[in-house]
């Protein structure tokens, strides 16, 4: 590897002065007092938000942000948004999953100059392969209290996520979608038919079907199974529920119908995904 970068700088002009170089440019700085840390944001606690520190959130499930007074962006794992200092900010109530909040990763910096070219201009950005190579970067120099390297590896992040933009149009739930989103998480967690849901919300089920499809990015099906699967976890960790009270809250008339319909979705059986989990807070 190393030879064929040799053998390519041979290709290299002369220089022509041997004193002067690449220059940073002027009023250059990188991020400093770095923190990063995960949230899980509850609905009930929704309010707005301003920090002086620019912020950075990475989400685990799909988020709505309100951003000012009336921009709303989703941002879907895979994405990242950049919300500048002073910026008043927000997380919607009428995003999927009312009931154990929303798992993100937050990132929060300084800047002693924020005039930086490699500071996105728009709110939402994609994290690519090699983003999330540098993230890992990050979390290790973090993890190692070693602030030089923490703070050049997100300068790479936000400089990969500036090139990564996305031209984000503000995003808006119908009626229809908003009632269905509360019927399902307000509902005992069972099987509910699309049938039930549409007349809730004044809707054929093609109609909710596909409004559902366009305003939350996921079939109505899948929604509900998530809605279940976040129950059966958030009963699993957070409680000492017994897997057949956990089964009954879930919809199941049986143990192994709830182990089954677990395991099938998140790979491991409810009592190792349980004690796993325990063993790790």
């Amino acid at each position: 590897m190393s030879l064929d970068v040799i053998r390519q700088c041979a290709q290299l002009p002369n220089p022509v002065s041997f004193y002067f170089g690449l220059e940073l440019p002027e009023n250059f700085v990188l991020p400093d007092n770095i923190l990063m840390f995960s949230h899980s944001w509850h609905p009930g606690r929704s309010q707005d938000y301003t920090t002086n520190r620019h912020r950075l959130e990475i989400p685990a499930v799909p988020l709505v942000y309100e951003i000012g007074e009336s921009e709303q962006y989703e941002v879907t794992p895979g994405h990242a948004i950049f919300i500048k200092g002073c910026q008043k900010w927000r997380i919607q109530k009428t995003d999927p999953d009312l009931l154990n909040g929303y798992l993100r990763l937050i990132i929060t910096f300084e800047l002693k100059d924020e005039q930086q070219f490699y500071l996105p201009d728009n709110e939402v950005c994609k994290l690519t392969e090699e983003g999330e190579k540098i993230l890992e970067k990050l979390y290790s120099s973090f993890i190692e209290k070693s602030a030089a390297s923490c703070s050049a590896a997100l300068f790479q992040l936000l400089q990969s996520l500036s090139e990564n933009q996305l031209q984000a149009l503000p995003r808006s739930m119908s009626v229809a979608v908003r009632k269905a989103v509360y019927y399902i998480n307000r509902i005992p967690c069972r099987d509910v038919t699309l049938a039930e849901i549409a007349s809730f919300t004044h809707t054929s089920v093609s109609t909710l079907r596909r409004l559902f499809k366009r305003d939350i990015g996921m079939s109505i099906g899948v929604f509900c199974l998530e809605h279940k699967m976040k129950v059966a976890r958030h009963s699993l960790i957070e409680t000492t529920l017994s897997l057949e009270e956990i089964a009954g809250l879930c919809g199941f008339k049986s143990v192994y119908s709830f182990s089954h319909f677990f395991t099938r979705n998140e790979g491991v059986s409810p009592g190792r995904y349980r004690q796993v989990n325990k063993k790790a807070e």
